[in-house]
């Protein structure tokens, strides 16, 4: 795969799942953007906190969302074709752990409840292109705890046991997205890969990813990538108080009181729960065995290809 020739025009669609080792990916992609358009291969930026978001996230993310898609379809067909038209670019490199819509959403009970709509959508804005999809899974249990602490920063309201509550624990399967993804882009072009290997063996984990497909990629090095760490168990709950006194407020008050506790108290807190060692949010015991019984019966279903001498499914 590691050949290119003038007229290809490939995809790389990296597109989750988010807590699995995303964001730091993509920092590292970035890192190396320069390098990486010499070679070929362009990466459209998603930097919200820099204002550098390239119009092709929003315009999926417009088009995933959105119940009349066509347009914002369009406007993402035409990026890409202005992405490609550079002759000296045979390669996008798209990263976006949002395009399969929230693991766990307000008012659906199932897991990525959204993915059915969003993945036909996304073979339909790629078609006509070569397209590869490296898609990362985590263990059940750190997977939804840590989602849970995003949802805190995001504003939620729910205390863990409601969380866990509000969740179908039948429909948490990975093959619900990698089935789709599959069925959509074929199965020899979506390679799947695990968030523990990620984090065992970092470097050989992302050289087997994208090393092949990327070969200008440097060799990948954890350090310097810790991105959106979990909070401590003490801090998880100051966030779910805090964001149940801010939803009391006035809706003009409400996002300037959490955007400013968020920059500053909650951004304290984080990085002294980094520099101490502190309990960590996880799942109640029996609910933490139940999903990781869940995660092996379902690991050797998912074909997850592995860095050697990496021990396959906790």
């Amino acid at each position: 795969m590691s050949g290119t020739s003038n007229n290809r025009r490939r995809i790389i669609l990296h597109c989750g799942a988010p807590k699995t080792g995303t964001t730091s990916l993509q920092h590292f992609f970035y890192d190396h953007a320069d390098a990486l358009e010499h070679a070929g291969t362009y990466v459209p930026k998603r930097l919200f906190n820099k204002g550098d978001v390239d119009s092709l996230h929003r315009h999926m993310l417009a088009m995933l969302v959105d119940q009349n898609y066509k347009a914002p379809l369009a406007a993402a067909r035409d990026r890409l074709r202005h992405l490609f038209h550079s002759p000296h670019i045979h390669t996008l490199l798209i990263s976006n752990e949002d395009l399969l819509g929230s693991p766990v959403a307000s008012n659906h009970d199932s897991f990525f409840p959204h993915a059915h709509k969003m993945i036909p959508r996304l073979g339909e804005l790629l078609a006509g292109y070569e397209v590869e999809v490296r898609y990362f899974i985590r263990a059940y249990a750190g997977f939804l705890a840590a989602c849970y602490v995003q949802d805190l920063r995001r504003g939620a309201t729910s205390t863990l046991d409601s969380y866990l509550a509000g969740i179908d624990a039948d429909t948490v399967n990975w093959m619900r997205c990698v089935g789709l993804l599959q069925e959509t882009f074929g199965a020899r072009n979506v390679a799947i890969f695990d968030h523990a290997s990620l984090l065992a063996s970092p470097q050989a984990t992302v050289e087997m990813a994208f090393g092949d497909i990327i070969p200008a990629l440097p060799p990948f090095s954890a350090k310097g990538y810790g991105k959106n760490r979990s909070v401590s168990l003490s801090t998880a709950h100051a966030m779910q108080r805090s964001n149940s006194f801010t939803a009391s407020l006035p809706p003009a008050w409400r996002s300037i009181a959490r955007s400013f506790l968020r920059r500053t108290y909650f951004a304290l807190r984080a990085h002294r729960d980094q520099s101490r060692s502190r309990p960590k949010v996880v799942l109640p015991d029996t609910a933490a065995a139940d999903f990781s019984r869940r995660y092996r019966q379902h690991y050797a279903a998912l074909d997850v290809t592995l860095p050697k001498a990496t021990t396959p499914a906790p």
